[in-house]
């Protein structure tokens, strides 16, 4: 069965999370709203004073004259200003296991569902057999806090795509076990720069990306950087055999990096075109020369910059100094690179395809 039409809107986005320094998740994590009951709520809230159930289920404070959706959004604005909950840089998608007492798992992705406008069909269908105080409760909390404190997690049945957003390989971020024994664990996945090359290799799909989380001594960089994997089918990425393609080398690129282009094999390698932000926070671009017939390889690298912010475009913009690359192709022996100046505008930059090879071939690798 294939789907006919839109699917619905499924995105990362900016989760707020507890700071373990501050609050470790064995104290603060606490069950859904609907199963607790009064003395439970007692028990949970005790734990630690920043226990989830204080929103989640939230009293009045009748002597200040507070209602328990003020009191509600009160605490939770409190727990961010003092950086017990502190949100996630960047847009995260956030795998998530629950492991019952017997050892069966059940792994599942916590993102942002776009809902359609009222009065427009959806495959998002809602939840069935409500009742009119819970849903008024709830609505009012939402719109007290600003936040969705009961997330729902997304299931698939179909077979392989769990295993896209399967962290097993990687530490979780929050690991802790309940009182009734079962085992919670949270994952933050920001894979960004994911690109694939425009042939198999070996009879085999080749992806460069780019994990934010891959940093330390574990991962042998000290900065997010462009890693290489491969699978037999799209749905068959296991990154635990990703291989480090390239980390930081050069003056010009003392922060993260990154590919987002698809590599352009040419006859002495694949052409590869990589970002990379600076000490001065600029984007610059250098390029890359991959093994046709093992593409972790490098060749050759540029160890300077071939373009960087210059022009108004690219300096002038919602971020200041930027040429991030968008795509590439060839043309009649030209080299079209499309990028993004300042993440304003699109721009495009040409150069000789053979003239750019010639000075790629007389680099290191």
């Amino acid at each position: 069965m294939c789907q006919s039409g839109p699917v619905p809107r499924f995105e990362p986005f900016r989760g707020l999370r507890y700071s373990p320094q501050k609050a470790p998740i064995g104290q603060v994590m606490a069950p859904p709203y609907d199963v607790i009951s009064s003395v439970e709520r007692v028990h949970f809230a005790s734990r630690h004073p920043a226990n989830a159930v204080l929103v989640e289920l939230p009293e009045p404070d009748l002597a200040a004259g507070r209602d328990r959706y003020r009191v509600a959004a009160d605490l939770f604005m409190r727990w961010q200003s003092d950086g017990t909950l502190r949100p996630d840089p960047v847009p995260c998608l956030y795998p998530y296991r629950m492991t019952d007492t017997t050892g069966r798992a059940t792994t599942g992705v916590i993102g942002a569902l776009g809902l359609p406008e009222p009065g427009h069909e959806s495959d998002i269908l809602p939840h069935e057999q409500t009742l009119p105080k819970p849903k008024s409760d709830r609505l009012d909390l939402l719109r007290a806090t600003r936040a969705n404190l009961s997330p729902i997690w997304g299931l698939s049945m179909h077979h392989g795509l769990t295993a896209t957003f399967d962290p097993t390989d990687d530490a979780p971020t929050a690991d802790a076990y309940d009182d009734e024994g079962v085992r919670h664990q949270l994952w933050v996945l920001d894979d960004r720069d994911a690109i694939l090359f425009p042939e198999k290799i070996h009879g085999k799909f080749v992806l460069l990306h780019r994990p934010l989380e891959w940093v330390g001594e574990k991962y042998g960089t000290e900065h997010a950087c462009a890693w290489i994997s491969t699978a037999d089918d799209l749905l068959g990425f296991r990154f635990h055999d990703s291989r480090l393609l390239i980390k930081n080398r050069y003056a010009w690129e003392t922060a993260k990096l990154g590919i987002n282009v698809p590599p352009i094999k040419t006859p002495h390698g694949w052409l590869t075109i990589y970002h990379a932000l600076g000490e001065d926070r600029f984007y610059r671009l250098g390029a890359l020369l991959l093994d046709l017939d093992d593409p972790g390889k490098v060749l050759h690298r540029t160890p300077d910059w071939l373009l960087q912010p210059e022009e108004y475009y690219e300096i002038e913009g919602f971020y200041r100094g930027a040429c991030f690359p968008c795509g590439a192709v060839t043309i009649d022996g030209t080299l079209f690179v499309y990028y993004g100046g300042a993440d304003k505008y699109c721009a495009l930059a040409t150069c000789a395809l053979q003239e750019l090879l010639d000075h790629l071939l007389a680099c290191p690798a």
